[in-house]
């Protein structure tokens, strides 16, 4: 019996239940997207970004971008 493979989900926001909160950069267009340069995630989210040949990406969709008032 061949069993159905498990499709992967796109996690919605970075905020796991229970967990705390991970970078979540989304991609976009070039040009389009909003960031949080002063975020401590900012690196490792550009290099994300880098690495998958991204040509834009958004942190819109991010719990640090969220939360960037209260830093």
């Amino acid at each position: 019996m061949m069993m159905a493979k498990a499709q992967p989900t796109r996690q919605r926001d970075s905020v796991r239940h229970g967990a705390q909160p991970i970078p979540n950069p989304v991609l976009c267009r070039e040009g389009r997207g909003i960031r949080h340069f002063a975020c401590a995630h900012y690196d490792a989210c550009l290099d994300k970004a880098a690495k998958a040949m991204w040509t834009g990406f958004t942190c819109v969709e991010c719990a640090f971008y969220n939360s960037r008032d209260r830093e």
